[in-house]
């Protein structure tokens, strides 16, 4: 067990929702009265966890293992009593009226995916029991800041489709009224540079019986545009869950997926979402421009029929490449949907589970609050809230019991024997079989045998009432059973290295990052691990675009393309990706390496990671400085030169060396007379020149030193600054005011400065998020 981590004063309702991994890393838990946002302290920057948002564990001793304890940094979203809408307002008929009112809370959330917003971190959208939705993101802090409320959507959906309606007193409310979210990743198209645009969809199911799909687009003003992609009716009951399948590319410029939604009346509809790509030429003419239509087909082959109880869960698996599973489940069973790409008819299964006696208040009839495909054994993993675990083993193939005799390594009832003793170990007071563990949500945490569950204890025979303020929630990060780790964490981040992926670094290696932080482990596979970072994966990359001379003025029109493309080639680049993952793995075994020669030989992979990462993105902007040239000012000037100074330092790749010479020469040949700037600064202290020798840091004759903003290699003076939540890196805030006379007027007065960081919207060295700490 590696946490341990008591929620006081929170209660919480079963469901496989409630906890929730976001592309960014974070740990959803979904509570009664708010949304714990929490962040793994692992491979975080010192300077993060310095300030009072650092979780301390419980002072019990915790049998970790082979592993280190894991820390965790919070955040929330709380709930607002008050309540946006009264729906008997819109609509006197009783089918309109929400129940939930009475009492408020929380119902459900759902993350978009990562590189969404300006600073390129998830959205959150919050459905609480009136059936209202809202869209939340972080303000400058995603790991301890403040998220805030950024739209009303009840108020958008509302106005939709009273105008859509020819009964607006009860169509359009049951249609507003949301009861279920699910937001889809993103389709991948097959383009490299991945663009940085919005390919994802919302699903919202509403009382009416129909699933709306919507599409999200953020301004430069930090305000929201909602888009309504279709309302797709599937059912003349409610809607009660929504599950994405991931995309699937059959074609060129076209992605299909599948969302599975279940109706109150216990019935489950299939329906098929096909994305094609269109591209159009830009107004300025620089880049084209993409447009993602959306189809949805309602299959007419159901994998569950009205009947039988209501649907409790429901998820998709993908044990093989060719085969989308859906797994749902009802009470005391659960029911495995596969549906094959070569269009073949589905295999349907149904899987009893079976009660296992572990404490007064177990039932194989509770709802399943988790349920995690593992796929180096073969194994569905499931998790009911009375704190038993059941396992069908050889998920793929054709077994239909959850309890194999045979193969006793991976029984449910051996995980809830493990289960419950971790429970034991984890409670301050002492525990009996009178105290249930009840659960309110599983996750993975490893994706092989370390799970995250969110557990209360509490005794079912004691009928006295307990408010609110005396419940006590904890969330525990434990293995379930002894696996070998060693060759599967191995083949699992060599495929992960070599896979181009839409989140942050620390989110695609939060499995491996878990055992590389402990020293014993990591000298277990030291050597081989070396290995697997010295191969360099055969990945095809666009890249950066030649000079042209079709841009005559930074327009309207011009700047966001260039900031678009820009951006795609800084984080898109799947090559890149590739080496900021290894550079981040190998920048943490250097840490925590035992041995001396481990240590070194880690930090040089490290170094020529990062020297490779910034030689591709010194060669992804002075290219683009060049396909730029005939738009630049004279206040554009310093900054192309200041770039050019940077590429030409020593150590430099020959290659970006001779890109640098060739926009210095096209610098020259337009420049004014006063020819290139000096490369030297003035201290802020004490306004001695500095020169221009190192991109990371400047130090001053009388011994100040300072850091250098990581995108433009400028004095940072300025508290008001991006901090890198892994290595730190820092940067300027792309708004910035212009009257700001702690920053270089070459980067306050240049266009050309402010779209690079604009479009340097994560650490270019890493390519984790950024976050303001003031």
């Amino acid at each position: 067990m590696v946490t341990a981590l008591s929620l006081p004063g929170v209660s919480a309702a079963p469901s496989a929702k409630c906890l929730q991994w976001t592309a960014d890393g974070q740990l959803l838990v979904l509570t009664k009265s708010a949304v714990h946002i929490l962040t793994p302290n692992v491979a975080i920057s010192r300077e993060m966890t310095s300030n009072a948002g650092h979780i301390e564990e419980p002072e019990q001793d915790l049998d970790s293992g082979d592993v280190r304890r894991v820390e965790w940094l919070r955040t929330m979203i709380t709930l607002e009593k008050t309540l946006a809408y009264q729906w008997p307002t819109d609509s006197k008929d009783w089918g309109a009226v929400a129940l939930g009112s009475l009492d408020p809370g929380f119902r459900a959330v759902t993350s978009s995916p990562s590189n969404l917003t300006g600073d390129a971190s998830c959205l959150l959208v919050v459905l609480n029991s009136n059936m209202e939705l809202t869209l939340w993101g972080p303000v400058k802090n995603l790991l301890t800041g403040e998220w805030s409320r950024l739209m009303d959507l009840t108020a958008f959906l509302r106005a939709h489709f009273t105008a859509a309606s020819d009964d607006p007193a009860l169509e359009s409310v049951l249609r507003a009224q949301s009861t279920c979210i699910g937001w889809s990743s993103q389709a991948d198209f097959g383009l490299a540079p991945t663009p940085l645009f919005d390919r994802s969809l919302l699903a919202v199911g509403n009382r009416a019986g129909s699933v709306t799909f919507l599409r999200f687009c953020g301004k430069k003003d930090g305000t929201w545009e909602v888009e309504c992609a279709a309302t797709v009716p599937v059912a003349d009951r409610w809607v009660t869950h929504v599950a994405w399948s991931s995309w699937k590319r059959p074609q060129s410029g076209t992605c299909e997926a599948y969302i599975a939604c279940g109706i109150a009346d216990g019935s489950v509809v299939v329906l098929r979402v096909t994305q094609t790509l269109h591209s159009q030429p830009s107004p300025s003419g620089f880049v084209p421009r993409y447009n993602v239509r959306a189809t949805f087909d309602v299959r007419d082959v159901k994998p569950a029929e009205a009947g039988w109880g209501e649907v409790t869960s429901m998820k998709w698996t993908t044990p093989s490449a060719d085969v989308d599973t859906l797994v749902y489940s009802k009470p005391g069973k659960l029911y495995v949907w596969a549906l094959a790409s070569n269009g073949h008819s589905p295999i349907f299964r149904t899987i009893a589970l079976h009660t296992q006696h572990v404490s007064v208040g177990s039932s194989a009839l509770t709802p399943v609050v988790g349920l995690e495909y593992v796929t180096s054994e073969d194994t569905l993993v499931v998790a009911l809230t009375d704190g038993s675990f059941h396992t069908v083993l050889h998920f793929s193939g054709t077994r239909t019991t959850a309890e194999p005799p045979a193969e006793p390594g991976l029984s449910g009832l051996r995980l809830s024997k493990t289960a419950r003793a971790t429970f034991a170990a984890a409670e301050p007071e002492n525990t009996t079989t009178r105290d249930v563990n009840r659960h309110y949500g599983m996750v993975s945490y490893d994706g092989f045998s370390w799970f995250a569950w969110l557990h209360e204890s509490c005794r079912p025979t004691d009928f006295s009432y307990k408010h609110d303020a005396r419940h006590t929630c904890m969330l525990v990060v434990a293995k379930l059973w002894d696996a070998e780790w060693k060759t599967c964490l191995l083949a699992d981040l060599r495929t992960s290295i070599a896979a181009a992926s839409a989140e942050s670094p620390l989110a695609c290696l939060r499995p491996a990052l878990l055992h590389l932080q402990d020293p014993k482990s990591l000298a277990s596979i030291c050597g081989r691990l070396l290995g697997l970072l010295k191969q360099d994966p055969a990945l095809s990359d666009a890249p950066p675009p030649s000079f042209s001379s079709s841009v005559d003025d930074a327009t309207a029109e011009f700047r966001p393309d260039y900031v678009q493309s820009l951006g795609a080639h800084l984080l898109g680049s799947a090559a890149l990706y590739s080496l900021r993952k290894r550079l981040l793995i190998a920048s943490v075994c250097a840490r925590t390496a035992e041995l001396d020669h481990d240590r070194q030989a880690f930090a040089n992979v490290a170094t020529s990671c990062q020297s490779r990462i910034e030689s591709r993105v010194q060669t992804a902007i002075l290219r683009y400085i060049l396909l730029a040239l005939p738009a630049l000012t004279d206040a554009d000037k310093p900054f192309a030169m200041r770039m050019v100074a940077r590429a030409c330092l020593p150590g430099s790749d020959p290659d970006v060396v001779r890109d640098a010479h060739a926009l210095a020469a096209k610098l020259g040949s337009t420049a004014t007379s006063e020819g290139a700037p000096n490369q030297y600064e003035p201290c802020p202290a004490c306004q001695a020149p500095i020169p221009f020798h190192n991109a990371a840091a400047a130090e001053c004759p009388h011994g100040h030193v300072w850091a250098r903003c990581s995108v433009t290699s400028y004095i940072i003076a300025t508290p008001l600054v991006r901090a890198c939540v892994s290595c730190n890196c820092k940067a300027f805030i792309p708004t910035q005011q212009p009257a700001d006379p702690l920053i270089s007027g070459n980067v306050r007065d240049s266009w050309l400065a402010a779209d690079t960081l604009t479009a340097a919207r994560r650490c270019l060295r890493c390519g984790n998020n950024f976050v303001m700490l003031l």
